[in-house]
């Protein structure tokens, strides 16, 4: 799973803007109906400057006001129509934005979730190892404590069956094996130590304390770990 190659298209997502492929030309035509509204108003200005420059002056009032109304009209006309178009521009705008923040939201959550699928699997793949160094740790005292064959073989067999019961309702099964006071954090010393104890076997902490796991109890300074107390202490 590539959660930084993930990261890193939300991140450019996020900084740019959302795409207006219609935005540029709509930023021409506001800037066209601007202009035209500005030459409008230089004309009617200049209008009413030559009107009432001489106040003595004889004027043709229908002719003024007829050339007064076509450019008042076609100011009136650009000013519509650059409020329509800038309306119709931050409606369209707030759909692409919308449009930008779900996709967002999309990326965030599809992101979310494979970092949750993720931490999901190293939690499963952490507790086989941890089941796995459990069993392994028994096997290990069963060989050394039993070298005969047959019993042996018989305390393998019934360790297979003691990952199969259920201790919360089996009567035969001490409460104290492997899920019971910590769960699926119990300590693999703890859970190798209750195994052993039901098996009536006594572990070698010598065994394993190479092992990842006695290192990491060790530098934890788990409490009731036989590594991170005086040697020769730990699970009863």
């Amino acid at each position: 799973m590539n959660t930084h190659s993930s990261i890193t298209t939300e991140e450019a997502l996020e900084a740019e803007a959302p795409l207006d492929p219609d935005g540029e030309r709509e930023g021409q035509l506001l800037r066209v109906l601007g202009r035209l509204t500005e030459l409008g108003m230089v004309l009617a200005e200049r209008l009413v400057a030559q009107v009432t420059a001489d106040a003595a002056a004889p004027i043709d009032a229908a002719e003024v006001g007829t050339a007064f109304a076509k450019i008042s009209r076609g100011v009136r006309m650009s000013v519509m129509l650059e409020a329509k178009l800038a309306k119709e521009r931050r409606l369209r705008l707030n759909g692409l934005e919308a449009a930008h923040e779900a996709k967002l939201a999309a990326m965030r959550e599809a992101r979310l979730a494979e970092e949750r699928a993720q931490a999901e699997a190293e939690e499963d793949e952490r507790a086989e190892q941890r089941r796995a160094a459990v069993d392994d740790g028994v096997r290990d005292v069963i060989r050394a404590e039993r070298p005969e064959g047959l019993e042996r073989e018989r305390l393998f067999d019934r360790l297979d069956r003691l990952w199969t019961v259920d201790i919360e309702t089996d009567p035969y099964v001490p409460h104290s094996l492997y899920l019971d006071g910590g769960g699926e954090d119990a300590l693999v010393s703890e859970q190798i130590a209750a195994f052993c104890k039901v098996l009536g076997l006594k572990p070698d902490w010598d065994l394993w304390k190479d092992s990842f796991w006695a290192v990491e109890e060790a530098e934890d300074e788990a409490k009731g770990s036989p590594y991170a107390a005086p040697h020769g202490t730990g699970p009863p």
